[in-house]
């Protein structure tokens, strides 16, 4: 790094020939956020100004289809409309098993890519019906809505959208800690990263995030650089680039 530039911010758009939003991917040094926790959902929480206890990761995601998973939908038969039992068999069939970076991320893009909310009131019915699920989870309920949200968006995906996804996979993701870029697929990230975390934008308090529509939703992940560096990788449906500007800029002004 030079003695006057000291750190950068690359981003990457991907449009996609079917998906309604644009998918933004930006990076950036850990050591230029300025901040005290080193762990991920504390990290994303600070620079979207949210309480960390409203960030989902993949422990949260894979608590929340276990404890689904444990309680098939026949055992809310009374709850549920008779019409509606192809919807919650497609859903049950959908849930994920291994809870990796890849999959949560894989969901998060599903809903990311998704112009409309999925998750309403008639998609919550296991927590409507049983509250006590809620207590089980340790999770507060707008973690569970995007948990729902993922879970819903995978039980619906298309093949478009799968493919998308698995184009995005095969993308660079620019590292810009120097002068001459490096890069590693974004599949190649989510593998050697330890944590992948999602957070609804639109809960954050800044001006800035006051403005954004609501449903938008910012994912990100810890990586060691090939120059040792650990950076953080923002993902999300609005310039996630701008975010970490700012981020960056008032670490500055306080320094």
């Amino acid at each position: 790094m030079g003695q006057i530039i000291g750190g950068t911010v690359i981003q990457r758009s991907f449009i996609g020939r079917e998906a309604a939003n644009i998918i933004h991917v930006a990076t950036v040094p850990v050591s230029e956020l300025g901040v005290v926790d080193n762990e991920l959902n504390a990290i994303l929480a600070e620079v979207l100004g949210i309480p960390m206890s409203n960030v989902l990761d993949g422990e949260g995601y894979q608590r929340v289809t276990d404890l689904l998973r444990s309680y098939p939908p026949d055992y809310f038969f009374p709850y549920r409309h008779p019409n509606a039992h192809r919807y919650f068999d497609r859903v049950y069939d959908s849930l994920h098993k291994d809870g990796s970076p890849k999959e949560l991320f894989s969901d998060f893009l599903a809903t990311a890519g998704n112009p409309s909310p999925v998750v309403n009131a008639f998609q919550l019915w296991p927590f409507f019906a049983a509250p006590e699920f809620l207590a089980k989870l340790e999770i507060n309920q707008d973690v569970l809505v995007t948990a729902m949200q993922c879970i819903a968006s995978r039980s619906v995906r298309s093949q478009q959208a799968e493919s998308f996804i698995q184009e995005v996979f095969e993308y660079d993701i620019p590292m810009g800690q120097s002068p001459s870029v490096k890069a590693d697929s974004l599949l190649q990230l989510l593998e050697t990263s330890r944590k992948f975390c999602v957070a609804p934008l639109a809960l954050g308090g800044t001006q800035a995030l006051n403005q954004l529509a609501q449903g938008n939703y910012v994912a990100a992940l810890l990586t060691t650089s090939t120059a040792g560096v650990m950076t953080l990788v923002l993902i999300g449906t609005v310039s996630v680039g701008a975010l970490i500007v700012q981020k960056v800029a008032q670490v500055r002004a306080k320094g």
